[in-house]
């Protein structure tokens, strides 16, 4: 009987319900607490302070509410109800601390888990240190059921700074956005100022279409976040916006909240136009990597993918704005780019810690429609991050990463190889397991890079009967485990 795993339920892929399976449902895992002064299971080193435990079904709100009140602040994404322990910690988890703090994942200090043998451990960076590593990056559902998640708290800074920047802008006459100068300014502005946004811890939530522009930035540390974001995002981008011809500039702000409770609640109305619940939805995403930033005219070609981009939701029947398609393109700059893990502690996708921006093409559908009208959701979405792709597909961000071909049956014979030899890197780039393409065709290597072997190694010592198994997770092939 093979097993499945489910928290909330909020996986893109469908990988917490899996077909003629047992499933295991972690969502009333609700404990919590604060250890101001935390001792690790046989591993001093993993020791701290100022460290939360919460249940596998803590979501993030509920967690927010709960820290706060110590004054601790929670690398928990925007969304409220994805809860924190499950496929969101374990497959990396972005979010406004990324720029400050890196991913979850790499808050983890320690996980009480049950492996699939039915034995439970409490396991750390001393302890079963290999299926720890793992689980720190390496995706849910296909190594063990974790029970409890021990993570790294942080100090409010007391003033978590939002800016916000809303306009709109006449479609172009030609119909298309790559024709659009608003557009092209803007990405070309975004572009230019993120190295500068990144150094600084900013996070960034970007979202364009060929008629408007929501560009969101946030600053929760620091020693004066609203100056920082008003005189590096809101009071620029104001400047560029009025410049823009025909251009309504909405909003304009930058607003200053107590505590991440408080922040939460004023973005939520943000994440609920971006990131809808209730629908059945299509990804497609890629991670930007930072040489595509500079020089200039590698930053134009990045410039013009999004454009090519956006020209795709135009309906080739009616070139109007009023016609283009259901699907957005999505900009997240929450990429833990300025905290690198050396030591290679965690098992997140080496991309991420290259990565400049997380793009996120998405569309979705309800009940009822369809299959057709799915299907061309499904499509339209690709089409649109098919340039995209191939540009970040073009470019070796490896920095002469090393790789290991497969050889053989179940790995026998593999050898190490640069990428000049062998299987090299994905041609399409890499991407984030948690929002990735439910159809992704280098999924091995575009999901986990570089570090999928290692990870197949470790799935194979602890679910020797491959119990545990989900879609595309580490292991899977054609519904059942690589053999």
């Amino acid at each position: 009987m093979r097993i499945s795993i489910k928290n909330t339920g909020h996986d893109y892929l469908g990988r917490s319900s899996s077909p003629n399976s047992l499933a295991i449902w972690t969502a009333n895992l609700k404990n919590m607490a604060y250890k101001a002064d935390f001792t690790a299971y046989k591993c001093p080193a993993s020791s701290g302070h100022n460290i939360g435990i919460v249940g596998a079904g803590v979501v993030g709100s509920e967690a927010v509410a709960f820290f706060n009140k110590y004054g601790m602040d929670v690398t928990a994404g925007q969304c409220p109800s994805v809860g924190i322990a499950g496929g969101y910690a374990q497959g990396g988890g972005h979010s406004i601390y990324g720029p400050s703090y890196g991913l979850m994942a790499d808050q983890a200090v320690e996980m009480d888990v049950i492996i699939p043998s039915g034995i439970f451990l409490t396991i750390n960076a001393c302890n079963s240190a290999d299926l720890f590593w793992a689980l720190r990056g390496g995706g849910g559902s296909t190594f063990a059921v974790v029970i409890n998640y021990k993570f790294q708290l942080h100090p409010s800074s007391r003033q978590i700074s939002l800016s916000s920047i809303r306009a709109t802008f006449p479609p172009p006459p030609s119909g298309k956005p790559s024709s659009s100068p608003n557009l092209r300014a803007l990405y070309t502005f975004l572009a230019t100022n993120q190295p500068l946004w990144s150094a600084n811890k900013i996070a960034g939530y970007y979202f364009l279409s060929p008629t408007s522009a929501e560009i969101y930035h946030v600053l929760p540390t620091g020693p004066n976040p609203p100056t920082t974001l008003q005189n590096l995002t809101t009071s620029p981008l104001h400047t560029l916006l009025s410049s823009l011809q025909d251009t309504t500039i909405l909003e304009s702000s930058t607003t200053s909240y107590q505590n991440q409770t408080a922040f939460y609640a004023a973005a939520s109305p943000i994440q609920a136009k971006h990131g809808a619940v209730g629908l059945s939805i299509s990804l497609s995403s890629r991670l930007i990597p930072t040489s595509l930033f500079s020089p200039r005219t590698r930053q134009t070609r990045l410039v013009e993918s999004f454009l090519a981009a956006l020209d795709t939701t135009v309906s080739p029947t009616n070139s109007t704005a009023a016609a283009q398609l259901k699907v957005e393109l999505g900009i997240y700059a929450t990429t833990p780019v300025s905290t690198p893990d050396v030591s290679g502690e965690t098992a997140v996708n080496p991309a991420w810690r290259r990565g400049m921006w997380h793009v996120v093409g998405a569309g979705g559908w309800v009940q009822g429609m369809s299959p057709a009208a799915v299907l061309s959701t499904q499509n339209a979405v690709r089409r649109m991050m098919e340039p995209i792709i191939q540009l970040v597909g073009s470019v070796d961000d490896s920095h002469g990463e090393s790789w290991v071909s497969r050889g053989g049956r179940g790995g026998r014979g593999k050898k190490r190889v640069g990428l000049g030899e062998g299987r090299k890197r994905p041609s399409r780039g890499y991407a984030y397991v948690n929002e990735g393409d439910v159809m992704e065709g280098e999924w091995r290597e575009v999901f986990y890079g570089r570090l999928y072997e290692r990870l197949l190694a470790v799935k194979r010592r602890w679910d020797k009967n491959g119990v545990l198994g989900c879609w595309k997770c580490v292991g899977w092939r054609d519904g059942q485990e690589e053999e």
